[in-house]
């Protein structure tokens, strides 16, 4: 986070963490205002699961998985950490969110926040791409019935962002590959 903003930008490590971070870090460098952004960004995924267990059960379903997360030890180790883990956690969240609006009411705006919150949640940090693999098994497993129009789209979109992300994955997937 003490780096200047050009050598932010090429060292992509937690790139969004490392941006507010450096950021926020104009407002006080001590310990309170560093660990301040993963507070936040905790009660953020709060509120993001809240939201997403109101859209997908009930709000008592929601407030109990809510407060099951808020009182995780885990969870509120990770809060007071400076680290990029609660970004990349409510990244993941509103991401799925996103997707089950879209869902709900075919607004492209959803699918573009949906596959944006994706990305950066996958800058935040790289597993966050499981999260992709859960939306897909949710809509090949889920029993609601969706229009196909949507689903047609969603599965459209997917696939021309792959694509259009594969050749820039493509060294790093051959380097796996080639030990």
């Amino acid at each position: 986070a003490e780096l200047p903003l050009p050598e932010l930008l090429i060292y992509q490590k937690n790139l969004p963490f490392n941006l507010i971070l450096s950021t926020w870090s104009s407002l006080g460098k001590g310990e309170f205002w560093l660990r301040l952004p993963s507070v936040i960004f905790a009660l953020f995924s709060l509120v993001a699961l809240h939201a997403l267990g109101r859209k997908l059960f009930s709000g008592e379903t929601a407030l109990f998985a809510a407060f099951l997360l808020g009182s995780s030890p885990f969870f509120l180790l990770e809060a007071r950490q400076v680290k990029m883990y609660t970004l990349t956690l409510f990244f993941a969240l509103a991401g799925i969110t996103f997707l089950m609006r879209f869902l709900e009411t075919g607004r492209l705006s959803s699918l573009l926040a949906h596959f944006g919150t994706l990305f950066m949640g996958f800058l935040s940090h790289y597993m966050a791409c499981w999260t992709l693999l859960a939306g897909i098994l949710f809509l090949v497993l889920w029993p609601r019935h969706y229009p196909p129009k949507r689903l047609r789209t969603y599965f459209l979109t997917l696939g021309i962002l792959a694509l259009t992300i594969l050749p820039l994955l493509w060294p790093t997937l051959f380097s796996l590959i080639s030990k």
